[in-house]
């Protein structure tokens, strides 16, 4: 982070990669003349000045101990936006001409060392307008989200010429993970309106345990309406930075999370020097993050298509005929509710179609469990079926992208239910 001598501070024995898929891009450069690439770009919905289709992640530098060689040519690694920590860097930058050359004005986020505030007043001045987000955090060796007098203290620093910064704290932690404090910290925080987002900061090859739960930390912070950022510095471990992203890419793509403009993939450089630099030294060159903001921009033009997933729930509880509850969510559009179809006396092709309900109502024990919490379902026995006697319910999530296909069975179904006349 600040210093460039980040270092997780878990236990490498608890530690184990989690690989879901290495995603391969087959780059293939075609070249478009004249009118033709713009109305290419507006037929796929794609920003025409990044190349960036408008349902995607976004990209931001890290410019952290950027040399002034590098800083010259920062143009080779443009991508979306600037994640600006200048003051680790070698005196000598243009740093008006770096901001420019990195898009800043497109979009630009502030980190700060703890308790300090000269990045996010140098980056307005610099800029001459204020960051878009800003970045506090605790270094206590675990990157525990900031407390409530904190995140009012620093949303009330007043930028010198811009005024406070309000509603643009970015929180930063390492960890969403059950029985970790840093959960309910990050989540006490998110509530808070002057926070407008949270980053998780992982080295994706050298370590990246699925019990951190980055995945679905990430969607609850976007269920908020809120940014997510993944800071990736790079392993001095792996000497291949763009393998190390490609497997982290791999495991944040089901559910779509990666087709959220409000996720930003922040590419780093830290503890230099070390063997990932920013300028590639040729096309073979998959240590640096020119290569792989080459790589992501391919990506997002082309993602590869995922396996599709059935939904996945439960019916819970069939006590009360007026409010049969239970959940099902479609976690390959975990922002779209699932619809659930019943049926009596028997399963689909056998029993009786009963009805059908939305599982779109707030769950707050879904939100750590999946991710998203709005997944929920009361439904009412129909009058048919309320006639004394003993039947079986039995309950379907519906899935939202397959038609007629894909559909599964509900955890806890079948159940018996008896209403009164």
């Amino acid at each position: 982070m600040h210093s460039g001598k980040w270092s997780l501070s878990i236990a490498s024995s608890h530690l184990r990669l989690f690989i879901e898929r290495v995603a391969t891009v087959s780059l293939v450069v075609v070249s478009f003349l004249g009118s033709g690439l713009n109305a290419q770009n507006r037929e796929q919905g794609t920003n025409e000045q990044t190349s960036r289709p408008s349902r995607s992640f976004r990209i931001l530098i890290d410019v952290n101990q950027l040399d002034p060689d590098e800083a010259t040519q920062a143009s080779r690694f443009k991508a979306d936006g600037l994640w600006a920590i200048t003051h680790n860097s070698p005196k000598g930058i243009d740093w008006p001409e770096v901001f420019g050359a990195l898009d800043a004005a497109g979009w630009v986020v502030s980190e700060d060392d703890p308790g300090e505030t000269r990045e996010v007043d140098f980056v307005a001045d610099t800029l001459r307008g204020m960051a878009n987000n800003t970045v506090f955090y605790n270094e206590d060796g675990l990157a525990t989200p900031l407390r409530d007098e904190q995140i009012n203290a620093y949303s009330a620093h007043r930028v010198p010429g811009y005024g406070p910064i309000a509603a643009r704290i970015t929180l930063l932690t390492r960890s969403w993970g059950d029985g970790d404090n840093r959960q309910a910290e990050l989540n006490h925080g998110l509530a808070n309106p002057r926070v407008a987002g949270a980053a998780f900061e992982f080295n994706p090859g050298d370590s990246m345990d699925p019990s951190w739960k980055l995945r679905e930390g990430c969607l609850y912070i976007l269920g908020l309406h809120k940014k997510c950022y993944l800071l990736m510095p790079p392993s001095h471990k792996t000497h291949d930075y763009l393998g190390d992203v490609q497997k982290a890419i791999a495991y944040f793509a089901p559910g779509g999370l990666l087709s959220q403009p409000d996720v930003f993939i922040v590419l780093a450089s830290y503890e230099r020097p070390n063997a990932v630099h920013y300028l590639s030294s040729g096309e073979r060159d998959r240590n640096s993050i020119e290569a792989v903001t080459t790589w992501l921009k391919a990506y997002r033009l082309n993602p590869p298509r995922l396996p599709d997933r059935p939904p996945r729930g439960a019916l819970d509880s069939t006590v009360d005929c007026d409010h049969v509850t239970g959940w099902a969510a479609d976690e390959d559009t975990p922002f779209t509710p699932a619809l659930v179809h019943f049926y009596v006396d028997g399963p689909a092709g056998s029993g009786t179609f009963a009805g059908v309900r939305a599982a779109d109502m707030f769950r707050p024990d879904l939100c750590t469990a999946i991710g998203s919490c709005g997944h929920g379902f009361v439904w009412s026995v129909p009058p048919q079926f309320r006639d004394g006697r003993r039947h079986r319910l039995y309950a379907y999530g519906i899935d939202t992208t397959v038609t007629d296909r894909n559909n599964e069975l509900l955890s806890g179904t079948y159940k018996l239910f008896r209403c009164a006349r």
